[in-house]
């Protein structure tokens, strides 16, 4: 059981924390590196420093050790939360250096998939819908392709001020509470630590921004909370809906994106800024106002069908159609379809 008071506490020092680490890490950034040089892709016009998302990483990991040592994550879920968070938080971390491969991060990405099934005992303890056991090893391969789709999905986001933070914040804290009421505590803390260590980093990245994310902080994001994912949907395959609906304005938006470029474009998975939030940010001239519409669609309109999910499960998939679908539309509006406009 989570008691709420010394829960809000030890939050208060995971978010205080992260801040104080973020400001070490922006003021050694600034005199070496690394920095985010404007190009053609980019809504900066100066360098800004980059990275910074290495102070989310090494927080949430300290605070998830605690949680090891005190009895609030069991062994298996220490390796795939602590063991694979450090994997993707120094991948990311090295990755803002050296810019690595795209074949190397897909490849980590599918043996990180297969790691945290083997320690959530395998696939065939797969509480969701019975795909899997219906179609054999081609629906474990999909799952695969599911995993490795929504981190990369999560990692798109970050592409305009403080909206990877903002949406780390959001999704981790309302999904976190949702567990806790699902009687999930574990993987409800692993959460809520996410969202405090999200929330210092932000006071740095809220625009217009003073530090960028960049891959040590979104990969390492991506990880924890497609993880946190397939960790609660195992054990109760009515979350999926939940967690659908949570992230809805950011899957839609990746997600139809992609698939668009992908129709149109030789090269689709190579950098581009022609997502509808990015595009929004270039005609409002104003990062803030997008960060701030997402949030008011995040707060009013999927966080009340979040409560209705939580309410009638049995109406999950219908609820989700309701919920996503006049984002799946304002996505197709202004994503790359409206770039060329």
């Amino acid at each position: 059981m989570i008691s709420p008071l010394p829960t809000a506490a030890a939050m208060l020092a995971v978010w205080a924390t992260s801040a104080a680490l973020t400001y070490a890490y922006y003021r050694v950034a600034l005199k070496v590196g690394p920095l985010a040089l404007p190009n053609h892709r980019s809504l900066h016009q100066v360098p800004v420093p980059r990275g910074g998302g290495l102070a989310i990483a090494t927080t949430a990991l300290l605070a998830y050790a605690v949680l090891l040592g005190t009895g609030g994550l069991d062994g298996a879920r220490a390796m795939i939360y602590i063991g694979g968070g450090l994997i993707f938080g120094l991948l990311g971390a090295i990755d803002d250096r050296l810019e690595l491969s795209q074949k190397l991060r897909l490849g980590v990405q599918l043996i990180m998939g297969l790691w945290i099934y083997s320690w959530l005992g395998g696939f065939a303890g797969w509480a969701g819908s019975g795909m899997p056991h219906v179609l054999g090893w081609m629906g474990y391969g999909l799952l695969l392709v599911v995993w490795v789709w929504l981190f990369n999905a999560f990692n798109f986001v970050d592409g305009t001020d403080g909206m990877a933070a903002a949406a780390t914040v959001y999704i981790a804290a309302v999904m976190a509470a949702v567990l806790a009421f699902a009687g999930l505590h574990s993987t409800a803390l692993v959460l809520f630590v996410l969202a405090a260590a999200s929330g210092g980093f932000l006071l740095f990245n809220a625009p217009p921004a003073r530090l960028f994310m960049g891959d040590a902080g979104s990969a390492f994001i991506g990880y924890i909370l497609v993880a946190a994912m397939v960790d609660s949907c195992r054990q109760n395959g009515d979350l999926v809906w939940i967690w659908l609906i949570c992230t809805g304005f950011y899957l839609c938006d990746t997600t139809i994106t992609t698939s668009t470029r992908a129709l149109r474009t030789p090269r689709f998975w190579e950098g581009h800024r022609s997502h509808a939030y990015q595009n929004l940010a270039r005609v409002w001239h104003s990062h803030a106002k997008v960060l701030g519409l997402a949030q008011i669609i995040n707060l009013l309109w999927l966080l009340p069908w979040v409560v209705v999910a939580m309410k009638l499960p049995g109406s999950g998939p219908l609820i989700t159609l309701v919920a996503l679908l006049p984002l799946a539309v304002f996505s197709l509006k202004f994503g790359p379809l409206y770039q060329d406009k």
